[in-house]
């Protein structure tokens, strides 16, 4: 045990083997950082899907232009469409006073644009989804909503 101990106190503090096995994590880290950033899937959306927990509420086809409410929202849904901008107002709770604005453009950019869900209202600065893939979140009112679409990897 003595001789272990003075081993130690006496050894270099990075022995080789040492040296190596960092060399190799730090390859693996700067591998992975530069597969995440350099090769992203990215695509355009063709979908938005609204659901409130877990029960789909609308969804939004690019193709056609169209918005297919789920009627079982039919009262907690307010849509309004202006030069093929939608807004879309959803209700969380029976009594209206529970909501997020989403707002659907032309391009395929969706975003939440005002929301009663907390003093911070942080699903409102979420990044505005652009592509497939891309996610908005209300924790508070159990909204989600996503892109779907075609993914492909791209240089990015």
């Amino acid at each position: 045990m003595i001789k272990e101990t003075e081993y130690v106190r006496n050894g270099k503090p990075f022995r080789p083997a040492d040296l190596a096995v960092y060399g190799v994590i730090a390859v693996v880290i700067a591998a992975l950082f530069l597969a995440f950033a350099v090769f992203k899937s990215e695509g355009d959306a063709t979908e938005i899907i609204a659901e409130s927990n877990g029960e789909r509420v609308f969804v939004y086809s690019f193709a056609d232009g169209s918005l297919i409410l789920n009627e079982n929202f039919s009262g907690l849904v307010a849509k309004d469409v202006k030069d093929g901008v939608y807004t879309v107002v959803i209700y969380t709770d029976k009594e209206k006073t529970a909501f997020n604005t989403v707002i659907i453009e032309r391009d395929g950019t969706t975003y939440v644009s005002d929301a009663d869900c907390s003093r911070r209202k942080d699903c409102t600065h979420m990044k505005a989804i652009d592509e497939s893939g891309g996610t908005i979140v209300c924790v508070p009112h159990g909204l989600k909503i996503y892109a779907t679409g075609d993914y492909s990897p791209t240089l990015g």
